[in-house]
């Protein structure tokens, strides 16, 4: 365990307030932090292993430090963000191999991001070093980042390996700003078991620059008016196994994902119905886990008037490869689900969602066999 991490971070938070030559104003732009709260009950109503409730919640801590204040480095910064997870997961009753609840994770502190980034002159190029999950920048979209499902937000083709919630991982990041309408983003990341383990590295304060693999990404970004566009590639050089149990070294896919709004009405750019839809494929289906991901659904802004709420239905798709279970793939069912949600902003500071899921084939991959479950969850967001 390095203590690299913390020892820099105790160092900015003690160094800063003592700048007395700065003037108030200053001081609230140096250090930027940030504090919210998580929390959620979830009821298996009908089927899976088990019906009953669970409740589950988060705390994340988070700051930026302005380091042209502090010692001078022109548009340079560092950030972390640590959090605390508590609570049962609404897993442990429904039976489920792809986890009903985005939030899911172990009991117990995590440093989750801590990175240091630099903007160039004209603010179009952007780079990044240090631990940072993938989804900061990657893969998902402002709709499917609606939805409270564990997968709503990441293409599962793409690799078993990558750092998603709560896991980041030591990487190198950049994107440049083409023009108006294009951006591109470019990334390695460490990759491997004992990256994405989160009981082998269990608070996330292992900076082991000797991982199994890593990951290549890099992804096209169009974005005007209410339409959003990305594409992209990824390649994972960890080893799979092929469906005659053949040892393979290295597995790409592609994928893109679109948000766009359905009808156009220039006086109200933030109101309506809006469309997602989302693919992505590996190039190898003979030892992908997941062989190709199909998702797709339909959002409405200011769903109830006079109310800043948002609806949302959608339907996720990760389609069982032949990887999944070499030799044992014809009895695997692929797990799949529907999510209905409504959102609302009660308070710049107070969200409140409701979600209702179907779990189709739930533990599939498991082949556990467990009928369909019905899932009903109430989550709150507190942010200062």
């Amino acid at each position: 365990m390095n203590p690299f991490g913390i020892l820099l971070l105790a160092f900015l938070l003690f160094y800063s307030p003592l700048r007395s030559q700065e003037t108030e104003k200053n001081k609230a732009k140096t250090i930027e932090l940030g504090l919210s709260y998580f929390s959620e009950s979830f009821s298996n109503l009908k089927g899976g292993a088990q019906t009953g409730t669970n409740y589950k919640g988060y705390l994340d801590f988070s700051g930026e430090f302005d380091l042209d204040k502090l010692v001078g480095f022109k548009r340079t910064s560092i950030f972390f963000n640590t959090i605390h997870v508590h609570g049962k997961s609404i897993s442990d009753l429904i039976g489920d191999d792809l986890l009903s609840s985005n939030i899911e994770a172990l009991s117990g502190f995590r440093m989750q991001n801590l990175y240091l980034q630099h903007q160039s002159k004209n603010e179009k190029l952007v780079l990044r070093f240090g631990k940072q999950a993938i989804d900061d920048e990657f893969l998902t979209t402002d709709i499917s980042n609606l939805f409270v499902h564990g997968v709503a937000a990441y293409p599962f083709t793409l690799s078993n390996n990558y750092p998603q919630w709560p896991v980041a991982a030591m990487s190198v990041f950049a994107s440049y700003q083409l023009n108006g309408l294009w951006k591109v983003r470019t990334g390695i990341y460490q990759a491997g078991p004992e990256i994405i383990d989160e009981i082998i590295n269990s608070t996330g304060l292992d900076f082991s620059l000797t991982p199994t693999g890593h990951l290549f990404i890099a992804e096209g970004n169009y974005a005007k008016n209410n339409h959003f566009l990305r594409f992209g590639v990824m390649h994972d050089t960890n080893s799979y196994f092929s469906n005659t149990g053949e040892e393979k070294n290295g597995l790409t896919s592609l994928y893109f994902s679109l948000d766009t709004k359905l009808f156009k009405n220039p006086n109200a750019t933030e109101k309506g119905m809006f469309l997602f839809a989302s693919a992505s494929t590996a190039t190898n289906w003979s030892y992908a886990q997941f062989d190709y991901d199909l998702r797709g659904g339909i959002s409405w802004r200011h769903f109830v008037k006079k109310q800043n709420g948002e609806l949302g239905l959608g339907y996720f798709y990760p389609h069982l490869g032949e990887g999944a279970q070499p030799g044992a793939q014809q009895s695997l069912k692929t797990e799949q689900f529907l999510e209905l949600t409504y959102l609302v902003t009660l308070k710049e500071w107070w969200q409140l969602q409701v979600s209702l899921q179907q779990i189709i084939n739930p533990g599939g991959a498991s082949l556990s066999n467990l009928p369909d479950a019905s899932v009903l969850g109430l989550r709150t967001y507190f942010t200062l």
